[in-house]
């Protein structure tokens, strides 16, 4: 159980909206097996990225989310079981993909985990834990802004062939959609940024404090407002999904500031989480019913 609270399943499952809400974008019918085989490489690979986050977080979460750290420890031959196990399956899974002829998919997919992993080991680095991409403000904006845009990517590769030009009509939306999640993990980080500050990262939370940076995250998803505005008209995926995503994320924000406010207000710490789930959850089912109408 503990190994399983480590993995953090509740911020990767909401992922899984991103993949199908790419396919949905692209129309035509779902391609359920490659749908699936993606989503489950997906969480797999997320379980993977999470249980390295947290061994390369131990000293920073030492005191904030202790029980991850537990949850390994308690039980380590069979952690490291595991975390073998969910690499050879997230391999296995990309390699379906590739077989499945979904090579496009594959990549994207490939690449998101990639990022993740950079996140808190990066490999290219002498001191991969130290140089992780977590721990300076622009390699943690291009893990999540990259992140999240090859996820629907992997969705929209996983649709029929011939409506893969839709691409090019829709990356607006994939893009600004990014932009409002990465608002929305942004704003959480903003309450680690004692944290971050004290173990010398180079964190947006630690360069600007918590509350300067959970203003900064409520930033990015007003500013995809305007532009999805301008787009509704003649697109209804913009004005009946995702602008009402994004005034989601950016009511989730604000919340965020405004509970920062001063030392003693609750600090909604779960919120952005919740609206996360809530967007991506609702997005899904408003790009179901377009389809239908």
């Amino acid at each position: 159980m503990g190994i399983f609270r480590a993995a953090r399943p509740e911020k990767n499952a909401p992922m899984i909206g991103l993949i199908f809400g790419g396919s949905l974008l692209m129309g035509g019918h779902l391609e359920v097996s490659a749908l699936t085989i993606a989503s489950v490489t997906m969480l797999i690979g997320g379980a993977l990225t999470t249980h390295i986050n947290v061994l390369t977080d131990a000293d920073l979460d030492r005191w904030s989310k202790p029980h991850l750290l537990s949850g390994l420890r308690q039980h380590w031959k069979m952690s490291r079981a595991v975390i073998v196990c969910e690499a050879v399956v997230t391999m296995g899974g990309l390699t379906v993909l590739v077989l499945d002829d979904r090579s496009g998919a594959a990549t994207m997919l490939g690449i998101g985990i990639c990022l993740a992993v950079l996140y808190s080991y990066n490999f290219f680095a002498r001191d991969p834990v130290k140089q992780r991409f977590k721990a300076t403000w622009w390699t943690h904006a291009i893990v999540f802004l990259g992140g999240y845009f090859v996820l629907w990517l992997t969705g929209a590769l996983c649709s029929p062939p011939d409506h893969h030009d839709r691409f090019w009509r829709f990356w607006p939306l994939m893009a600004s959609a990014s932009m409002s999640d990465y608002g929305l993990a942004l704003s959480e980080s903003s309450f680690d940024a004692h944290e971050e500050r004290q173990h010398g990262l180079r964190t947006t939370a630690a360069l600007l404090g918590a509350r300067r940076t959970a203003s900064l995250a409520a930033a990015l998803p007003a500013a995809t407002i305007g532009p999805l505005i301008v787009l509704s008209p003649g697109m209804p995926e913009a004005k009946w999904a995702f602008l009402p995503s994004a005034l989601l994320a950016l009511i989730s924000t604000l919340a965020v500031v405004w509970s920062l406010r001063d030392d003693r207000a609750n600090r909604h710490t779960s919120l952005p989480d919740l609206a996360f789930f809530a967007g991506r959850f609702y997005l899904v089912v408003a790009l179901t019913f377009i389809r239908q109408v």
